[in-house]
């Protein structure tokens, strides 16, 4: 909805849309969900092909870490049941930042609270045309278009105290559900980055099968 408001520091008159509508909390229920499954998914690769029995508790997480150098303690750490080949494919999918930043931000998404998971953006593009009379020495109106995303609104114009504008505006205002503030998916499209991310657990799965048939563990 837009709302005109006064800037209390400066005076000026200004111009806003704001987003009446919070996100639906069954949609954070619903990502959180879908990235723990995915997850999960790449846990029981590991797990699958152990030999283990279904209740022990067993060393067979994926190789998640910070960085490369970080891949051999995984191996002898919480990915020490998981068979060497299978480890070894795994790893081959560089699930660190400076590798497969996307892989390895599943598993940030994954740990990060449902209710800073997400969070709506806004863009604007914007026709105008501006006829004013300026009263006062600054330029009686300004277009800022800046997306404010702790109040859920974008600023659109601003007029200087004094000045006055007859304004002719056509916005086409789109809004996004993305990431909140996690490493490397921050403010990206929660659909699209997803969706990259399910073809890349798709990729490992289809990898660690392959192996597992070309070395027995899988018949």
């Amino acid at each position: 909805m837009a709302v005109k408001e006064v800037d209390p520091k400066t005076g000026e008159n200004v111009l806003k849309y704001r987003l009446g509508v919070p996100i639906p909390y069954m949609l954070r229920g619903v990502l959180t969900d879908t990235v723990v499954n995915l997850r999960s998914a790449l846990d029981h690769c590991g797990f699958a092909f152990s030999g283990l029995p279904d209740d022990k508790t067993s060393k067979t997480n994926f190789p998640f870490c910070h960085s490369a150098s970080e891949l051999p303690g995984r191996k002898t750490g919480m990915s020490a049941e998981i068979p060497p080949a299978i480890f070894a494919v795994m790893a081959s999918f560089q699930p660190y930042p400076s590798g497969n930043a996307l892989l390895w931000a599943l598993n940030e998404i994954a740990n990060t609270h449902k209710h800073r998971i997400i969070k709506p953006f806004g863009s604007l593009n914007v026709a105008t045309q501006l006829d004013g009379t300026i009263r006062t020495r600054q330029h009686p109106a300004v277009l800022t278009m800046k997306w404010d995303g702790e109040k859920n609104e974008i600023e659109v114009l601003r007029v200087a105290k004094g000045g006055s504008v007859r304004l002719n505006i056509q916005m086409q205002i789109t809004t996004a559900i993305v990431f909140d503030k996690i490493p490397v998916v921050e403010g990206k499209k929660v659909s699209a980055t997803l969706e990259t991310q399910c073809g890349i657990v798709s990729d490992v799965i289809n990898a660690v099968e392959a192996k597992a048939r070309e070395t027995g563990l899988l018949t």
